[in-house]
This record gives C-alpha cells, structure tokens and sequence, in this order.
C-alpha cells in the first residue's frame, strides 16, 4: 500500500461494507465517501471517526505509519510537560443529559463502555467545536459506537 494513499486504507477500513452503509456509520454522504476513497482527506472530526471504526490511529490513516518516539521527538522538539485535565463540569452534565436522554427517545439500552464513549464523544465535541452536536451528528457517532469492528484492518 502507498504511503500516502489515504483513499485505499479508507477502503481497507471500510472492508465488506459497501459504501452507502459507511456513509450512513460515518454521518456523510456516498459520494463524500467515495471522494475520501479516491484521495481526498477528510475534517478532522470524519477523520476520527473514521479511525475509531476501523480500531486504528488519525496518525496511521493519514500517512500510513504510527508515530513512534523519534517521530514525535521531531514533530514537538519542545519538553512535554503534563498538564492536569480541567473538565468543564456543566458541560459535562449536559452532555451526559444530551446522552441519556437521546439514547432514551431510541429506547435503547447500552453497555456502560458504549454509554461512556458516547458522553465522551459529546464532551469533545464541545470542547472542539464550542456547540453541542446536533441530532444527525449524535445519531451518525452512535451508530459508530453500535458498528460491529472490521476484522483487521
């Protein structure tokens, strides 16, 4: 596989899955999926998702390779220094609200793992993009969240 072929390891992440289903998982359309299969990259939220599915990195989808130590080294010279996390706390009880209460009007019921994921995807929309996801955006990340994996990417 190229290095820099992001279409075919979107392909490989798609596997089985015709490109009509992944759209439907992803939360795009058909003909973006298959704009994205002939070389186009995605945003960096489609990205995530994408790489969520397939069970691999944004780092591997994109250039076809895991960041290892002297990767990272190069991409930030600079001293990490960790930071605490700081959450915002009514951010986060309204995502968990958000959650529960879509997952409800679904009648649904999730493993605790699933329900946490989707919470978390909530908070870091937030967090990103300074707005709740809508309900096409939290339908598309819990199907995502639902999606059998693909064997092996």
């Amino acid at each position: 596989m190229e290095k820099f072929n992001i279409g075919a390891r979107i392909r490989k992440i798609r596997g089985s899955l015709n490109q009509k289903d992944f759209a439907k998982i992803i939360g795009v359309s058909t003909s973006v999926i298959s704009k994205y299969e002939s070389g186009r990259i995605p945003k960096a939220v489609i990205l995530k998702k994408i790489a969520d599915y397939g069970g691999v990195s944004v780092e591997w989808l994109l250039h076809g390779e895991e960041a290892g130590p002297a990767k990272a080294a190069e991409a930030a010279p600079e001293v990490y220094e960790a930071r605490p996390l700081v959450l915002d706390a009514r951010a986060l009880a309204l995502a968990i609200l958000l959650a529960r209460e879509f997952i409800n009007r679904r009648r649904l019921t999730l493993a605790v793992e699933r329900e946490a994921r989707f919470i978390s995807f909530i908070y870091e929309f937030w967090a990103t993009e300074k707005r709740f996801p809508d309900n096409r955006e939290l339908a598309a990340n819990l199907d995502l969240i639902l999606a059998p994996k693909p064997e092996d990417p």
